[in-house]
């Protein structure tokens, strides 16, 4: 068995589990990207997208409650 391209214990191919990895990674940069613009539109309109006119973000009233 060659060790250099072999996982750990399960025996997995390493190149599979590094292109998880890589795919996880995407989809939460990818997320993250989202809700930064999404929160960004919300700051520059002074409401949510869906309409409350709080004056905060969807972000903020989802960490905070609403105000």
């Amino acid at each position: 068995m060659d060790r250099t391209t072999r996982g750990p214990a399960h025996g997995r191919p390493r190149g599979r589990t590094v292109a998880v990895a890589h795919a996880v990674l995407t989809a939460v940069a990818i997320f993250v990207l989202a809700l930064l613009l999404v929160t960004g539109v919300e700051v520059v309109l002074g409401h949510t997208l869906s309409g409350d006119d709080s004056g905060s973000t969807s972000l903020g009233i989802f960490l905070h409650g609403p105000e």
